[in-house]
């Protein structure tokens, strides 16, 4: 919009808000990468190779997690046969991260008294389950080939007696050789470069129809990658149909109150925070609590 008065024969025009170049016309570069996406063969496979990047992504983390584990579990597998090393590490938490979103344990070597740290403790580094010396064991299966008992549970006599156990069966002792190169952390990887793919898509991809572009940027937040399988399936496989012209749903359903296209509403920015946060919390109760039931079967956000 514009507005013009006659001076000295000239008009001179003064510059609105809404006269200002949108991003794709200040980029045009940007908005032919959009409408090259947008074209239905090429978006098909964009989304396609979206799920099937989550999907793989997913199992390789299901399948290399490290699992905190009851004491139980160490009976139980040294019954089957399943144990081949063991060691004294150092459990640490990760905090959640975007997209990601990630509290799986991570192992790292532990205390340089070795088994002598589960013997006397310190006060203070048994009082949280951060950076705590617990015992490690590796297992000959194809899911969850580490396994963690969990420091909250096992107190540090529980955990001695569990390595003299281990050491008793014969299991070799791997505390003062073994190095972490888990595909743990080359999964972890994957996920922090899905994220930024997911983030280019959001950004470079064809226009949303559910909800704008600050939505989705906010649901990739969520935990198990599901924003990004949200996206790619509601809005890249199957995005809203276009907008009616008034007319035609008037040849439908009646005469139109007023002239132009019958548009579907889109979530905003901040119905997406919001969205993500809530949905973020209900993800971060039930999935632990599921881990915690079944480590084996189920992992953490």
């Amino acid at each position: 919009m514009s507005t013009g008065g006659a001076s000295g024969g000239g008009q001179r025009m003064v510059a609105t808000r809404d006269d200002r170049p949108s991003v794709t016309q200040s980029a045009p570069w940007l908005a032919g990468i959009r409408l090259t996406l947008a074209q239905a063969p090429l978006r098909q496979v964009l989304g396609v190779v979206a799920v099937l990047a989550w999907a793989i992504w997913l199992t390789a983390t299901w399948v290399t997690q490290p699992r905190v584990v009851p004491p139980g579990q160490v009976e139980s597998d040294l019954a089957t046969g399943e144990v081949m090393g063991f060691a004294v590490v150092t459990l640490v938490d990760k905090p959640s991260g975007w997209f990601v979103s990630t509290n799986s344990p991570e192992v790292s070597p532990g205390p340089e008294q070795g088994r002598d740290a589960l013997r006397e403790p310190d006060a203070d580094e048994w009082s949280t389950g951060n950076g705590r010396p617990t015992i490690a064991y590796w297992v000959d299966a194809p899911v969850a080939a580490l396994r963690v008992v969990d420091p909250n549970i096992a107190s540090p006599l529980a955990l001695e007696a569990i390595a003299d156990r281990l050491d008793t069966n014969g299991i070799e002792d791997r505390t003062t050789s073994v190095t972490f190169t888990t595909f743990s952390g080359g999964v972890g990887k994957a996920g922090s470069a899905l994220s930024l793919g997911a983030l280019l898509v959001v950004i470079m991809g064809p226009r949303p129809s559910r909800g704008n572009r600050w939505f989705w940027f906010w649901m990739l937040g969520l935990p198990f990658g599901l924003g990004l399988l949200a996206l790619a399936v509601l809005e890249i496989l199957r995005p809203r149909p276009p907008d009616a012209p008034l007319d035609e749903v008037a040849a439908r359903d009646g005469p139109p109150r007023s002239t132009g296209s019958m548009s579907h509403r889109r979530y905003g920015g901040w119905a997406g925070f919001w969205l993500s946060i809530g949905a973020s919390m209900l993800i971060g109760a039930v999935a632990p609590a599921l881990a915690t039931a079944q480590p084996l079967v189920f992992m953490l956000p």
